[in-house]
């Protein structure tokens, strides 16, 4: 969902602010757009390249390598949710079940 949202921001931007710039290039997941967010402003991705892999990818022009960079960064965030639900999901059940 949060990529849909994502897409569909870009897409409807004619005039974007740097802060929707730098927003796109922190959050979207779509290795095409993101090819093109770099394309488009190198200086504001070479900001965020630093600090993520699949903007360092994309600067490059390597789609195949931005896609496997973006599927890390879900799994990291899947694993990552799991960690932060895990001890909430034992509370609930020890106190509703």
């Amino acid at each position: 969902m949060i990529r849909r949202l994502l897409e569909a921001d870009y897409l409807a931007a004619a005039n974007p602010s740097q802060e929707q710039i730098l927003f796109w290039l922190r959050e979207s997941r779509t290795p095409e757009i993101l090819g093109r967010l770099c394309q488009t402003y190198p200086d504001q991705a070479a900001l965020i390249a630093a600090k993520r892999p699949a903007v360092a990818a994309a600067r490059s022009g390597d789609l195949d390598n931005v896609a496997a960079s973006l599927a890390q960064e879900e799994a990291e965030e899947r694993r990552c949710d799991a960690a932060y639900w895990k001890p909430l999901r034992k509370t609930f059940l020890q106190n509703f079940f």
